[in-house]
């Protein structure tokens, strides 16, 4: 080495190898890190995905909804049970009626119209044989709609576009179902619902007043699955690894003095009146423990009824 030259000292050296070191412990210790968020976030994207799925599954059935739209506490009016098996809509289950094309058909006037105005309380409803619904303009019969244990609904209202799929809920209604045998047996023209096993409460009759097919279409979690169950039939998953169902409903008419129905509106776990809109949560539980940190996701929703 020339004079007047000078190197790096292996104190030097060895001090700027531990900086180096460092740093690069610092870049992987940062790669690593985003790397396990980003294998956490590819992780939760088929789960939030499921959820908005699962979720638009439930706000499909609700929108297509009619008449009391779901199944709540005071359903039929003045207290009367609802149809035994069918499940009131709770904090963490709903069960929704959804119609059936081609299957509404008009309530005839009670007999003395219209001197006499309300349905009788029997077990036998008078209906015109042609649906409203066929569109396609061939006549449906009641019998070809209705068959043993059905479900429908009764209802009447004012608002001359409800049965055309506008407007907001009936103004009375009542939830029955069919007789198991012959339930809607015909004679000289006229269509004759058998619904059973109690008599419908009475209700004003208008030339309004229609009776519809549903089919109740219930959604519950168990075992960290979602089902969709249609009344009488076997439940189907609609989606794994969902540990809770979430509902609450904002009433369509607030009433003073009912319960859960009192200005000012607000969202219930459980409905007494009929529901305006319908809250909806789910939420995940984790696929993959180690990746997602025992990380859970939500998804939530609020289905404004026709």
């Amino acid at each position: 080495m020339r004079r007047g030259e000078q190197g790096f000292t292996l104190i030097e050296l060895l001090v700027a190898a531990a900086i180096a070191l460092l740093l690069l412990g610092l870049i992987v210790s940062l790669l690593a890190t985003s790397l396990h968020i980003q294998a956490r976030e590819n992780q939760n994207v088929p789960v939030q995905q499921a959820l908005r799925a699962s979720i638009e599954v439930i706000a499909q059935d609700l929108r297509a909804s009619i008449g009391p739209r779901v199944m709540y506490a005071d359903v039929n009016g003045a207290g009367n049970p609802v149809p035994s098996g069918l499940a009131l809509s709770t904090g963490t289950s709903v069960t929704i009626l959804v119609p059936q094309a081609n299957s509404t058909f008009v309530v005839s006037p009670p007999v003395g119209y219209p001197n006499v105005s309300s349905l009788p309380a029997r077990s036998f409803t008078v209906v015109s044989p042609t649906s409203l619904t066929d569109t396609g303009g061939t006549s449906q019969s009641c019998s070809a709609a209705f068959t043993g244990s059905d479900y429908g609904v009764l209802y009447s209202t004012l608002n001359t576009n409800f049965q055309a799929g506008a407007g907001r809920a009936p103004d009375a209604f009542r939830v029955f179902q069919t007789a198991a045998l012959l339930a809607c047996p015909t004679g000289g023209g006229i269509a004759v619902l058998n619904h059973t096993p109690t008599p419908l409460p009475q209700l004003t009759w208008n030339p309004n007043t229609y009776v519809v097919e549903v089919i109740p279409v219930r959604y519950y979690v168990s075992n960290s699955t979602l089902y969709r169950q249609l009344a009488g039939q076997t439940a189907q998953v609609v989606a794994y690894n969902i540990s809770a169902l979430t509902l609450t409903y904002l009433p369509e008419n607030p009433v003073a003095g009912v319960a859960n129905c009192s200005p000012p509106a607000t969202f219930v776990p459980t409905p007494t009146c009929t529901p305006r809109s319908v809250n909806v949560t789910l939420t995940s539980t984790p696929q993959n423990a180690a990746v997602q940190g025992a990380r859970t996701l939500t998804a939530s929703q609020i289905v404004f009824l026709r």
